[in-house]
């Protein structure tokens, strides 16, 4: 009987999920959702950002999500461009219980904020990628 409440919790919450990529949060939410940025200072306007997100979410929406994080995190600190310095995508393995194990994609990404007379050719106007991934992850 505990096995077939565990077995139906658990498809009532995934039914809830089905369709629905992990919002954007750009602070994590380790209470509630367990999803968001997750944003270490390393010093010297670097800095390291991660998150992961839903196993039914696509691969490519955590790395996007750093990606808007970083823009953000940019403007916030009064810097107009950032440069990539690394960038990983990658799956966590997270326990269930009993269900056993699933992943989840993730991403890692370092990122050092720079000025206009700073910046490499390389470098991501902040305003831009902000406006452009904004328009397809923040709801107004």
């Amino acid at each position: 009987m505990n096995r077939l409440l565990l077995i139906l919790s658990f498809s009532f919450l995934a039914a809830c999920t089905i369709g629905q990529d992990t919002p954007y949060r750009a602070e994590y939410d380790s209470v509630w959702s367990g999803y968001g940025s997750q944003v270490t200072e390393l010093g010297g306007n670097r800095y390291e950002i991660y998150n992961h997100a839903s196993p039914i979410t696509p691969s490519n929406i955590p790395g996007e999500h750093n990606m808007l994080r970083a823009a953000q995190l940019a403007t916030e600190k009064g810097f107009e461009f950032f440069e990539v310095e690394s960038a990983e995508n990658k799956t966590d393995l997270m326990k269930a219980g009993s269900a056993g194990t699933f992943g989840r994609p993730a991403a890692k990404l370092t990122v050092r904020l720079v000025s206009a007379q700073e910046r490499s050719a390389d470098a991501f106007d902040a305003a831009r990628v902000a406006d452009k991934l904004g328009k397809k992850y923040l709801k107004n």
